[in-house]
This record gives C-alpha cells, structure tokens and sequence, in this order.
C-alpha cells in the first residue's frame, strides 16, 4: 500500500493528536499477538501427551524442551498441566485482546468527535471570502460525513497491526517446528500480500477517491434542493432536482460495487493458499516412510496455526484495502481543516474596545474579492459621526454591501483604512468589537428554533420583558404572541413558515436587543410595506437621538433615508464626488431644504 504525500500528511496528522494512545494501543497489540502465539504453541503438549505413541514420535529439539519442562514440573499429572497452560494463556489473550479492541474504539471515536468539532469550529472562524467562495453542502460533506471515515482508519490500523504481528510470531514458532515448511508457507503467503498491496493502492484507493466525490455531490445537491424547495416547486424541476442527487447515488454504488467485486479476489487466492499449504504439509509429514502419528502433534500444531493465519491473512489484507478506500475521505477531512486555517477571518487584533465615543473615519479604502482584478469598492473616503443616521444608495453592485461588510469586520481591507475613534478596526478584537455592532442582513436567517432563540441569537437571556421590548420597537410584537406558544413558537429553517417582512423584523428586533452603538442595515426593510417600514425608521431615528447610537443604512429605497443625516451614493465601488451630482435628500427637519450627498 504505497501512500501518497496527502495520504502521509493526512494519516500523521489524525494519529498524532493520539499519540500516547496510539503508542501504548501499538504495545497492547503486541503483547496480544504474543499470546495468542503462546496459546497457539500450547495445543502442542495438549495433543502430545494424549497419547505415548504421539510422544515418542517427536523428534524436535524445541519440542523436546518444552515437554521436558512440562514434565518436569508436573511429572504426576502432566497432561493436567498442559491443558491448564493452554487455558490459562487462552484466557489472558481474550482478556487482553477485548481491552485492546475497546481502548482502539474509544480512541477512534474521540478522534471522530474532536475532528467534527475542529473541523467545525475552523469553518466557523475562517475567512469570509473562503467561505463566500466554497459549497456549502461540500463543507457540510467534510464537517459531518468525512470525519468518520476518519475514524474507520484509526480503527483500522491497530487491527492490522495485531494481525501483522500475530502472523509474523506464528510464522516464527512455526519455524522453530518445521523450516522447511514454514518457508514454503512464507513464500505463498508473499504472493498473497503482494496482489492484495496492488489492489489496495491502485484500485481501492481509486474507488474510495470515487465515492468521496459522490458523497461530498450528493451533500451539494441535497442542501441545495432543500434550500430552493420552493423555487424548484414553483418553477416544476423537481424531477431535474431528483434525476441530479440519484445520478450522485448511482455513481456512489457503481465506485462501491467496483471496490466489492475486485477486492473480493484476495479472498479467493486465499483459498488457493489454504489448499496449497494443506497439500504440501501432508505430502512432507506423510512422504517418505514417516510416522504420521507420531507426527500427529506437530501436524496439529500446524492446522490449528492455520486455522489463526488464514483469518489474518484476509483481515490484513481486508483492513488494507478498507484503509485506502477511506483515505480519501479522511483526505477531506483533512484538508477543510487545513485550508480553513490557513484563511483564518479576521479575528482582529488584541485591544478591547469599550465604547464608540465620537468617529468612523473610512480613509481611501479599497477592496478585491479574491480572484477578481476589478475592485468591489475604490478610494472610498467617508466619515461617521457617532450618533448619526447614514444612509447608502446606489445600484446593484456599486459595493454597498460591501463597504458594510467591511465596517462590521467581515472582510479585511485590501488597502487603506478604516478608523474607529482614531484606531484601526483591525487593531479591536472581533469578539469586543460585536458587543457594540448589530448587524440586519437582506437575507434575514433563522434557524428551526423558537422565536426566543432566534433573538437571542447565542447571547444570554436578559428577560420577557427586555425581549418584548425589541419586539415591540420592531413592530413585530403582535404577530410573535398571536403565535401559538408565543415566544416559544419554533420558526422552520430559515423562517419558512413567516413572511419576509415577519423574518426582516424579528432579526431587526434581534440587533435591536442587544442595544448597539452601531447599527448596520443592509436592505433590512426591503420586504416591508411602506407603513411598517415608517414605523421602523422612527424606532431608529429614535434610537439615534435618545441614545446617540449610530445606524448605518444601505437601502434601494430613498424613502427610507429621506430623514438621513448623511446620504452616500455609490457607483462603480466609488462615493460620487461633488463633481458628479446626484439626488438629494430633504431635509427631515426643514422641508424645501435640500443637502447634497457625500
């Protein structure tokens, strides 16, 4: 089974995070397949002294030493003693080996568990763009499915090393009975191992590559169809949604059933080395004149070892071949880990921010998403006051979306900067920094909890009233207690069973809860009617001047930022200059008086 340089890195990696286990399961496998070798050896005496005929037919030094010894010790009752040493050495090999087989699986599954865990906590912490640019139903392929391949393969491996070892000490007291056919034993048993070592580096591991891509197409397709269900009802492709995941299924069983009909050739030149094996040991135990009862015990010896390396031999080369097949899986696994790592998100730097006191000073920002050569957002020059209500227009793609990202610490500028109080927003730590930033997407997201969870959102419950209380100020505390359970309705993924308005408010409401100094709002009243959407921009502007709170407001609709401080026009990633006019805005407080935008 030759490996190649990730199947290296990936094995290192997860058996490393176990080492001291892996180590002393390695040492209990040894000890395991000596035992077992003992306990093999021990039938020897067993059949020996059933009968004086069978003794005085040994003609073996190594043998002789061991009757001797037997004998000598018990000479009143030696076949007593014989068969209470085959019992004892039985007893300690079952005893150690269910130690052994419980301790691989405790460790295995700690290391399925800690690798989910990891894999998703680095998802969670990675870069934005990486994660903008992945599948999410791969992702979800690697967080969920792939880290149990992973613990297949450190089940696996200590399994084949007590085989390995198990044969190679059986092989060496059987040399020490018969040389001769002991090697002849050898010899088949290479063969053996070497059409089995080709099978599993060149074809498991092919079908294993296989099923991993079918398994991580068949996540995509899932999560996809799942999410666009109603699209795709709507639109009647459910059979196309269909036809793709059972194309997956398909090519996931033809790889499967690849792998089950080649790697079952082993199995069948196992049969040809057991019969082989048997012949040659009747022809030299039985040919020339030899006294085959005499002999007996040493023939026992040797098929009673048989019966223990035949089952070796398949669960060597079985375990091989279950090993590359899943490597690929556990490859996967590795490498989310790997490259969520290595793009880590912007975890800021290491002062805490306290309190927003007085500006946000945006200084000739730009910004690439990666692979792109045109600039989402160039030389942008803005500032916030705090306590001001900002609001940002502009068409599809002109970066809007993108600069608030940017203010929330999502994404990492490509030059410039971005001062909060005089600082960089880079140099506040992320976690500090979402203490006092809320943040209402133009996708609101809910998840299949209650609603009290939903506005909670992770965060510690500061009471009924303190959660009607958003409620009420997002407009949306009526609907929420006409629902059955009231706060303890559960919503369905995604707020399925709501409107999009009633999804918009309950996510403004769950920014609103946490009382932000800064306020982001990316399209968070597109889905409202016009009177909803008042209601909520008096909340707001409310806000802004009992508390002095900044919002920040990127909208299609210059109706909701007529009562603005500060109105930004975006275009091409840029702010309009004074020498490229656009609309203005009344003034909220003096009508007829008209500001131009920055």
């Amino acid at each position: 089974m030759k490996l190649m340089g990730d199947s290296k890195k990936t094995l290192k990696y997860f058996l490393s995070r176990k080492w001291k286990a892996m180590i002393f399961i390695a040492a209990l496998s040894f000890i395991v397949a000596f035992f077992e070798s003992l306990a093999t050896f021990a039938i020897y005496p067993v059949l020996s002294l059933m009968s004086p005929e069978t003794v005085s037919g040994v003609h073996n030094s190594n043998l002789d030493t061991i009757m001797s010894w037997i004998t000598s010790h018990s000479p009143a009752s030696p076949l007593y003693a014989a068969v209470v040493l085959l019992f004892g050495l039985t007893l300690i090999k079952l005893v150690l080996s269910y130690g052994n087989i419980l301790l691989t699986w405790v460790t295995a599954n700690t290391i399925y568990q800690e690798t989910q865990i990891q894999i998703m906590s680095s998802l969670l912490r990675s870069d934005y763009q990486f994660l903008l640019s992945a599948q999410k139903g791969d992702l979800a392929y690697r967080a969920l499915n792939a880290p149990g391949y992973v613990s297949k393969i450190t089940n696996v491996i200590p399994m084949i090393t007590v085989e390995v070892l198990k044969t190679l000490m059986l092989m060496t007291m059987l040399f020490l009975i018969s040389p001769q056919v002991t090697l002849f034993l050898v010899i088949i048993a290479t063969l053996y191992f070497l059409v089995a070592r080709y099978i599993a580096g060149n074809v498991s591991y092919g079908t294993g590559s296989g099923r991993a891509k079918s398994a991580s197409n068949q996540s995509i397709h899932a999560m996809n169809a799942l999410k666009g269900i109603k699209a795709i009802r709507l639109f009647g492709v459910t059979k196309f949604w269909i036809d793709q995941f059972a194309r997956e299924c398909k090519n996931f069983y033809f790889f499967a059933r690849k792998d089950a009909a080649i790697t079952g050739i082993p199995s069948m030149l196992l049969e040809l080395v057991s019969v082989s094996f048997i012949c040659a040991m009747a022809l030299y135990f039985t040919g020339n004149g030899k006294n085959f009862l005499g002999n007996l015990p040493m023939i026992g010896v040797f098929a009673y070892s048989l019966l223990k390396l035949l089952p070796s031999l398949k669960q060597i080369s079985n375990y091989g071949m279950e090993l590359m097949a899943n490597l690929p899986h556990a490859e996967a696994a590795y490498h989310a880990i790997e490259e969520s790592e290595r793009y880590q998100g912007n975890a800021g730097g290491h002062e805490w921010l306290n309190a927003f006191q007085s500006q946000i000073a945006i200084k000739d920002v730009s910004f690439y998403y990666a692979n792109t050569k045109k600039p989402a957002v160039r030389n942008v020059n803005v500032e916030i006051a705090k306590g001001q209500f900002v609001g940002i227009i502009g068409p599809s793609g002109s970066g809007k979306t993108t600069l608030l990202d940017l203010l929330g610490g999502l994404l990492k500028v490509s030059s410039g900067e971005i001062l909060l109080d005089g600082k960089p927003i880079d140099s506040f730590s992320s976690e500090s920094m979402s203490d006092h930033i809320s943040y209402v997407g133009q996708d609101p997201f809910l998840y299949n909890e209650t609603i009290r969870n939903n506005i909670l959102f992770g965060r510690k419950d500061p009471g009924n009233d303190a959660i009607r209380q958003a409620l009420r100020k997002a407009d949306v505390l009526e609907f929420v207690e006409s629902l059955p359970g009231g706060l303890d309705f559960v919503v369905a993924d995604d707020g399925m069973k709501m409107s999009g308005g009633q999804r918009q408010r309950i996510c403004i409401a769950r920014a609103l809860l946490r009382n932000p100094e800064i306020l982001l709002l990316d399209e968070a009243t597109s889905a409202l009617d016009h009177k909803t959407e008042e209601k909520i921009i008096e909340t707001i502007l409310r806000i802004v001047r009992q508390d002095r709170d900044t919002v920040i407001f990127v909208t299609h609709r210059k109706s909701a930022i007529q009562q603005a401080d500060h109105i930004i026009k975006m275009k091409d990633g840029q702010v309009l200059t004074p020498e490229e006019p656009s609309s203005v805005s009344p003034n909220r407080e003096t009508d007829g008086d008209l500001r131009p935008e920055i």
